[in-house]
């Protein structure tokens, strides 16, 4: 997360701090007095790594001992790094946009099915191991669509698919892992 005095609207020299912990016994996380900034070297930028239900206090005042006045903006930037709009700290995946652990995925390796997004920093997406190997014959009359779908029994959880535009007799080879499932 980032505060910043750094902005046209501010026009005398700040510092800033922030804290967090509860009144009477609160701890410094970041301070700055000058930061490089393109519209002065008097104005004041912190950054540090916010944690999600933290509640942090900010200090924004002036370097001058006497009174300063003037404007000042104080600017409130919160890291979105897969820019989905929810801040990295609060966000359950922050390097994929809009995605959840648990949520369907494809991890692009045909010898795992049900494959999902998984927990932690790096939501990688990983399926289960096939274990055998399934072959559907067929047998079509002329040109003809023929789509499949397999699912777990018990939860009814597509596993996979396949089929398409099919001309005669014809296979497709398919793997699953241990368990059942039921053709539709």
């Amino acid at each position: 997360m980032t505060v910043s005095t750094c902005n046209t609207g501010t026009n005398f020299d700040t510092e800033l701090t922030v804290f967090e912990g509860a009144c009477g016994t609160l701890t410094q996380v970041a301070c700055n007095d000058d930061a490089t900034c393109v519209f002065s070297g008097l104005y004041s930028t912190v950054t540090w790594t916010a944690t999600q239900g933290t509640d942090y206090y900010i200090s924004v005042g002036s370097y001058s001992a006497t009174s300063s006045t003037g404007d000042m903006v104080v600017s409130v930037t919160v890291t979105d790094g897969d820019g989905d709009g929810i801040g990295d700290s609060c966000d359950p995946c922050p390097v994929l946009a809009n995605v959840n652990p648990g949520d369907a995925c494809d991890d692009g390796n045909n010898q795992t099915v049900l494959d999902v997004v998984g927990a932690g920093p790096g939501c990688a997406c990983a399926g289960v191991a096939c274990t055998t190997d399934l072959d559907f014959v067929y047998q079509a009359d002329g040109a003809d669509d023929l789509d499949w779908q397999l699912f777990e029994q018990g939860t009814n959880i597509l596993v996979q698919t396949g089929g398409g535009s099919l001309i005669g007799n014809g296979s497709e080879a398919t793997c699953l892992p241990d368990g059942c499932f039921y053709l539709v």
